[in-house]
């Protein structure tokens, strides 16, 4: 019989906050899983946000063909192949315990059924533990997958709504916020692995993307706190009373409804920019390096960039096959379905774009492959395109030149703080046309392929995003 595969994305985990001399947590458990499994130390996620990072690793494209992108919303494109149902095929059977906005994004498409959601605030916490130590003890006479998504370190907000966590406040815990949330998650993950037979079990542990929060000094965190604070909004009467009744309104008034609600939305908006950017200002930039004068900046104004703060990721295997090795070789997470096919015995089916793993775990010499990343928002932010390679980061946004773009020597600058641009124009050409021609073998998807979206799923989404802050 193939074996079982838990597979577990910790949503917002930092690399360098999950193995290496940078972590300040306390974490028995994740250290005992990289001991035992082989850990992929320069992981690097092509899409620093959440649903375009699992839309690519189900499928093994890149975002631009992975998802689907109308209007605000982001989901998983259902008109490509996926993973899921490739092992379904081989006898498997697929579960999944994810928060609400992973759910709600086409994730059914996938799966089709054994979905279980809770809120997307939950941690291990406020149940999510419990559910998944009674969902996970299967006796299925077919192999299982079982897909775990947890937020416990995703903002930092969470941490505070958890009174079961508050005795992992203390500083002995971790430097900062981030770093004691993460001891805390690790408890709980040591109870779900006592429910986990390794000899017959394929585990794999990643992020989805890493967080600049978790690099966080208490200045920063106070400025975050502040932001946040800036950022929620009290919807007026008149509102709510003007949407309640265009809701109940006919079909036919959807377009009026949409546009005063796109009216009203941009105008919140201009007014939350305003006062985040009256922040900055107040903010005493001069004596800080550039590294953390990014940090700061982003805990006032989330703009997207593809830094590795959010762009290099956890990933570790352990359990059935898997020999006990730290890698260093860069990989990327559309990597990791091949693997796990490799491993379990089954034929890659899918796409070019990705490769298995196994030869490096197998102690292989296999050249290191360029990285593209593209990162795409639930906002009107505009798509950043990127590359990395083993010593270089380029990226830019899509739609401007090479002259605003930014270039990094990753292996002399590993905080991203010198652009060289100017001084490496030969490589900014080289790097650029690569770019084009991912592009142009990465065509996005058609938004207006489909029209008929269902506006109340829509509407879900967007309040789930306004939760978590995206919106």
């Amino acid at each position: 019989m193939k074996p079982n595969i838990l597979f577990i994305v910790i949503d917002s985990f930092n690399a360098k906050n999950f193995f290496g001399e940078t972590k300040t947590s306390v974490t028995p458990t994740i250290d005992y899983l990289i001991k035992n499994g082989t850990y992929f130390d320069k992981a690097i996620t092509v899409a620093p946000t959440t649903i375009p990072s699992i839309a690519s690793i189900f499928t093994g494209l890149y975002p631009s063909q992975s998802i689907k992108k109308i209007g605000k919303t982001l989901k998983i494109n259902d008109n490509v192949e996926n993973y899921i149902k490739k092992l379904k095929n081989h006898g498997y059977t697929a579960h999944a315990i994810v928060p609400k906005i992973i759910s709600l994004a086409n994730l059914n498409s996938i799966f089709d059924e054994n979905i279980e959601e809770f809120d997307s605030f939950a941690t291990l916490y406020d149940g999510v533990g419990e559910k998944i130590l009674k969902k996970i003890d299967l006796n299925e006479k077919n192999p299982w997958f079982y897909y775990v998504h947890l937020m416990d370190i995703h903002g930092d907000a969470t941490f505070h709504l958890t009174e079961k966590a508050k005795n992992y406040e203390n500083p002995k815990f971790g430097k900062n916020r981030y770093e004691r949330m993460v001891s805390a998650m690790d408890s709980w993950l040591q109870e779900i692995f006592k429910k986990i037979d390794l000899d017959n079990t394929l585990v794999v542990l990643t992020a989805d993307h890493g967080s600049f929060t978790a690099n966080y000094d208490q200045d920063m965190e106070k400025q975050n706190d502040i932001s946040n604070k800036k950022r929620e909004t009290v919807e007026s009467n008149s509102y709510k009373i003007g949407y309640k009744v265009f809701a109940n309104l006919p079909g036919a008034f959807n377009p009026v409804r949409k546009f005063i609600s796109k009216k009203y939305i941009e105008k919140r908006n201009k007014n939350i920019d305003l006062k985040l950017k009256l922040q900055l200002k107040q903010i005493d930039l001069s004596e800080l390096s550039v590294y953390k004068k990014r940090l700061l900046e982003y805990s006032v104004n989330t703009d997207i960039r593809l830094f590795d703060d959010i762009c290099r990721v956890p990933l570790l295997f352990l359990g059935v096959k898997v020999p006990k090795k730290i890698i260093y070789d860069q990989v990327k997470n559309i990597d990791i379905f091949p693997t796990i096919f490799d491993l379990i015995g089954l034929k890659n089916e899918l796409y070019n774009s990705n490769q298995s793993l196994v030869p490096l775990m197998e102690g292989k010499q296999v050249n290191e492959s360029d990285v593209f990343l593209y990162s795409v928002t639930n906002s009107d932010d505009e798509v950043v395109i990127g590359i990395r390679t083993n010593e270089f980061k380029y990226f830019r946004k899509i739609n401007e030149s090479i002259n605003s773009a930014l270039l990094f020597n990753l292996k002399n600058d590993p905080y991203e703080e010198i652009n060289l641009i100017k001084e490496k124009q030969d490589l900014v050409l080289k790097l650029e046309q690569k770019l084009i021609s991912f592009l142009n073998l990465n065509l996005p998807y058609d938004e207006n392929e489909n029209e008929n979206e269902n506006e109340n799923e829509d509407e879900q989404i967007k309040a789930e995003l306004k939760k978590l802050g995206y919106l």
